[in-house]
């Protein structure tokens, strides 16, 4: 993913393999963009833009909907990293009977759903009459997930709130630093 990303403003130089699973690339000084964080007036046409130029390349990041998956750069710029689960239609003319094209096609709709998302949260005041329409009608991927994970979600969230209140916020051995 890092070779077809390769040159994209906002996705860092890769340096190369790391062992047989990782990767290096080149540091992109920043932090994981929060829902607190003050944005200039151009980081979400800039982080559309490279996520357009993704997708000119036939690929999908499809990891947008965390914040933190998003470096704001010390730059000001957005800066993509992970792209342990960004998705590419295979050129092989084996595998071309598949619904690739179909796929990729859905999982870009994501990443523009999730850009609009953040940009709707950080900076409302920029969001268009037709971005705010995308936001609000989630794509097919996005409710099926929701439906799945939502009350995953909420059970998690009540056993930690349960968690909390019967531990008074003592961890042991945790004085021992």
């Amino acid at each position: 993913m890092y070779a077809q990303a390769a040159g994209a403003p906002g996705v860092p130089e890769s340096l190369g393999r790391v062992g047989a699973t990782g990767f290096a690339h080149v540091f992109a000084a920043g932090r994981p963009l929060d829902r607190e964080d003050t944005v200039s007036d151009t980081f979400f046409d800039e982080l559309e833009g490279l996520i357009r130029e993704l997708h000119a390349r036939d690929m999908a990041y499809v990891d947008l909907n965390k914040p933190q998956n998003i470096i704001h750069g010390d730059d000001g710029k957005p800066w993509l990293i992970d792209f342990q689960i960004a998705f590419a239609r295979p050129r092989s003319r084996l595998l071309g009977w598949l619904p690739w094209r179909w796929m990729l096609r859905r999982f870009q709709a994501g990443d523009m759903y999730h850009v609009y998302k953040h940009k709707r949260r950080l900076r409302p005041d920029l969001l268009t009459a037709e971005q705010a329409a995308i936001v609000e009608r989630a794509t097919f991927p996005i409710r099926a997930h929701r439906f799945l994970t939502r009350p995953l979600t909420r059970l998690r969230r009540a056993i930690l709130r349960q968690l909390k209140r019967d531990d008074a916020g003592v961890v042991a051995g945790s004085d021992a630093k």
